[in-house]
């Protein structure tokens, strides 16, 4: 996850409600503000910019085609590595390699979608492709719709079709996660699809079995939204493809995080005193604090040399003995404050102050017995 640049990702979430020639959903305008609340407004889970997400609402197949045109187009010079192209709304199978977003103006003709009047699966890839974009694809949408009822087909063979014949073109940086299969129907609710509400239920609630981990993928994700889908539903069964992608992909904060830290005790401070010994400077081999100190402090000793508190540093030219830092004798002659606890930080991997402690100097630790 830290390989990919969240700078340059994109979010086009579409949703599409009001159709001109199809039943009217209630759901997608729910699931589109929902998906914008947790990926940019909330500040638990949004790791995205405003400035990053777009949002439409209802568009024609003209004017969808125009915005992913735009994206393509507005790429050069690398302004965007991966787009997260989410759609809650009507979809249909095409033929058996193929999927239709269906949009305010889709049409059918005696019971066949006309393709100029949606948006294929297949040109939104190719489209991606040609601008070196990696699409992660989630989509809360209904398969079968009324025009693939005749195709002697199966929802995990209708993927394997369509990634099959996107894959013989050389295009494989896609990633997919679907509501249900083509013979299924996506349950529409007037406060958003069944599939969008666990996806957003499960990102907002966090992974405590994952307290360690900053950010969660929707690979993280995706075993609780099936198992949730499947057994409220009683068998629609979401999907997914080019699962590796979906796992390496940060989507939200993990609410459940709690980062390595380290908090400066008595013990530490004690360690501090030996070294400034009254002024006498010393310095301390690894082996001789092994000797003088308890365990405890000889694996925690180090901690001391981290730039966020940087009370001790090794000798110049000897690896393994310690000795103060300027800081490190000012905060002995009561001079200096460094900050009770670290945390350590997700992004740089460095160990910052935690937001919430508290500033502590020598006299914090009056009541102790280090030595003085």
């Amino acid at each position: 996850m830290n390989d990919i640049n969240l700078e340059l990702v994109k979010i086009l979430a579409v949703g599409v409600s009001d159709y001109s020639h199809m039943e009217y959903l209630e759901g997608p305008v729910n699931d589109v503000q929902n998906l914008q609340d947790l990926l940019v407004n909330s500040s638990s889970t949004a790791i995205f910019r405003h400035d990053q997400f777009m949002l439409i609402s209802d568009p024609t197949s003209s004017e969808l085609r125009d915005h992913i045109n735009h994206l393509t187009v507005s790429n050069a010079g690398k302004k965007c590595e991966y787009l997260v192209f989410y759609f809650s709304g009507h979809g249909v199978s095409i033929g058996i390699d193929d999927y239709g977003f269906c949009t305010k103006d889709t049409m059918f003709y005696e019971g066949d979608v006309l393709p100029l009047s949606l948006v294929k699966f297949s040109d939104f890839i190719y489209t991606c492709a040609i601008s070196n974009i990696i699409p992660i694809i989630i989509i809360d949408a209904c398969y079968s719709g009324l025009v693939s009822r005749q195709l002697p087909i199966s929802h995990t063979n209708l993927f394997t079709f369509m990634n099959k014949e996107i894959t013989n073109r050389g295009i494989s940086n896609y990633a997919l996660l679907t509501s249900s299969g083509p013979w299924q129907i996506s349950q529409d609710a007037k406060t958003g699809g069944i599939f969008s509400h666990y996806l957003i239920h499960f990102a907002n609630e966090g992974d405590s079995s994952q307290k360690n981990k900053p950010l969660l993928s929707l690979g993280d994700l995706e075993p609780k939204i099936k198992r949730k889908v499947s057994s409220y539903t009683q068998g629609t069964t979401p999907v997914s493809l080019k699962t590796n992608i979906l796992t390496e992909f940060p989507f939200v904060k993990n609410t459940k995080y709690s980062p390595t830290n380290y908090s400066f005790g008595p013990q530490l401070y004690d360690f501090l005193q030996y070294l400034w010994d009254n002024g006498n400077l010393r310095t301390l081999s690894h082996e001789e604090i092994r000797s003088a100190f308890k365990a405890g402090l000889y694996s925690n000793h180090k901690k001391l040399t981290y730039p966020v508190w940087g009370l001790t540093e090794y000798v110049p030219g000897e690896k393994d003995v310690i000795q103060l830092t300027s800081r490190g004798k000012n905060f002995c002659l009561g001079k200096e404050s460094i900050p009770k606890r670290i945390i350590k930080d997700y992004i740089t991997n460095e160990y910052i102050p935690d937001p919430n402690t508290s500033l502590i100097d020598k006299n914090s630790f009056s009541n102790t017995s280090g030595s003085e």
